[in-house]
């Protein structure tokens, strides 16, 4: 997975100090700013992903692109167990850390980041989910157990840290 921000430092190319790259809705406060940016800002890009992927909503909505960006310089997130009760108390919280303003609050590299995971995902015990199908075959509603529901997100995590 790539969030179109990170660069060798050898390399010189389109990003850097003043300039203004990104996907609003997933864009880091320095980003936005046009400040240097480093693996902290694809933490703070993956934590308003996996937000994304917890809660059904983006972190931050606004009628323009500009606006929409800004928020995620001077607005805090809503905590996703809000939108979501189902998700453990410890994911809302590394999702938060992941969206904190200062990037020296934000966990410092994907690897830090993906033993929080680890140890969030090893504290939840079997999840029982229910996945309702687009065009009934019939009233039974089918029922999907997940040994370990965050995986995925682990591989998503192991996948940027690669």
């Amino acid at each position: 997975m790539d969030f179109g921000i990170a660069r060798s430092p050898k390399v010189k190319g389109i990003t850097g100090p003043g300039k203004i790259i990104g996907t609003p809705e997933y864009m880091s406060p320095e980003q936005v700013e046009g400040k240097e940016v480093d693996q902290r800002s694809d933490v703070y890009s993956l934590g308003a992903i996996l937000y994304e992927m917890t809660t059904g909503k983006l972190p931050f909505k606004g009628e323009t692109p500009l606006s929409i960006a800004l928020k995620h310089k001077t607005e805090t997130p809503s905590d996703p167990g809000q939108y979501n009760a189902q998700i453990p108390e410890g994911l809302c919280q590394l999702i938060l850390r992941c969206m904190k303003k200062e990037k020296e609050e934000r966990y410092q590299n994907a690897k830090e980041l993906l033993s929080e995971l680890i140890s969030i995902e090893e504290g939840i015990s079997t999840v029982e989910r229910v996945i309702p199908s687009r065009k009934p075959i019939s009233s039974k509603k089918i029922t999907v157990t997940f040994r370990k529901p965050w995986a995925m997100i682990a591989v998503l995590i192991a996948v940027v840290v690669v």
